[in-house]
């Protein structure tokens, strides 16, 4: 018996915002592009595979420079103003700065804009963040998942969808609601597992050993069930092509591995909201699991 388990290994959260514009000195499509390279000459080092990115809306979020930042009252925490959404909603976070060398509650230094905030230290040090990043950085909860617009692969994510010519971010960018929500690219790597049964002990080793299945197929197989997965209304764009192709595959898998059914399981290492996925069709949470296999002749997800 042969069973095939995929398994997040990785993933990266961009603001797609910052792809497209810098932030004061900071050129930040160029910071996000040479990550990505980065990430992909690191993976290919030992075994070529897919990133399979998600284009994700969620809630805008902005800090209120409107308002100062400060202490709370009685407690070591310091108290940050936010905006949310087009309606405007005010509210807060409160956040406890630790010093580093002393280990005590800090009161640091923050300047303060609408997307971005930066952090000094006492020995003169700074750090700049994003407001999403910040956000995921502490593990801070608004109240809001990230809705899966879109699922696709590719070999280069410093080129795609990053280059802003990719229908399926122009239609998540174009049928989204700019004034209300940010979009999000997050990119994944996954670990695929092969087991086989060998006089009566299961042996598992992953696929760049066993090769069970080609780098091709793994890359589509994992995007096209994320795609039905997901099932979300704006990815109409070759539904019945991308329908074919995810049983095709399977008919390959069972007819040279034997191989009946594929297990997923997504659920990224920190806890926070930024990684608790939704969609219209997937109710909101932070661990998906799900089998697809074939059933009949056609694809099946439960």
């Amino acid at each position: 018996m042969k069973r095939i388990n995929i398994e997040l290994s990785q993933s990266t959260m961009y603001w797609y915002e910052l792809l497209v514009s810098n932030f004061q000195d900071f050129d930040t499509p160029k910071l996000i592009k040479d990550d990505l390279k980065k990430q992909k000459k690191e993976l290919n080092s030992n075994f070529k595979k897919h990133f399979i990115y998600f284009i994700c809306s969620r809630k805008k979020i902005r800090f209120d420079i409107t308002k100062k930042i400060k202490k709370v009252w009685f407690k070591d925490k310091v108290r940050i103003p936010l905006i949310i959404g087009k309606e405007k909603k005010k509210t807060s976070i409160d956040i406890t700065f630790i010093d580093r060398a002393t280990g005590k509650f800090t009161l640091p230094k923050i300047d303060l804009y609408d997307k971005f905030i930066t952090i000094h230290d006492l020995d003169g040090n700074k750090e700049s963040y994003p407001i999403h990043n910040f956000l995921e950085k502490m593990g801070l909860d608004i109240g809001f998942p990230s809705k899966v617009e879109y699922v696709g692969y590719t070999m280069n994510p410093d080129t795609r969808p990053t280059n802003g010519a990719h229908t399926g971010l122009s239609d998540a960018l174009y049928k989204t609601d700019n004034d209300d929500v940010d979009i999000l690219l997050y990119f994944n790597t996954f670990n695929t597992i092969c087991t086989s049964n060998q006089n009566g002990v299961d042996v598992s080793v992953e696929n760049a050993k066993a090769k069970w299945l080609s780098v091709k197929d793994e890359g589509f197989f994992i995007e096209k069930s994320f795609i039905f997965y997901f099932d979300s209304v704006n990815q109409f764009r070759n539904k019945e092509n991308e329908s074919k192709e995810l049983i095709n595959l399977l008919k390959k898998f069972k007819s040279r591995n034997k191989i009946d059914n594929v297990l997923f399981y997504y659920e990224f290492i920190r806890d926070t909201e930024y990684w608790e996925l939704t969609s219209t069709k997937c109710l909101p949470t932070r661990s998906h699991r799900f089998k697809v296999s074939l059933n009949g002749g056609k694809w099946q997800i439960t």
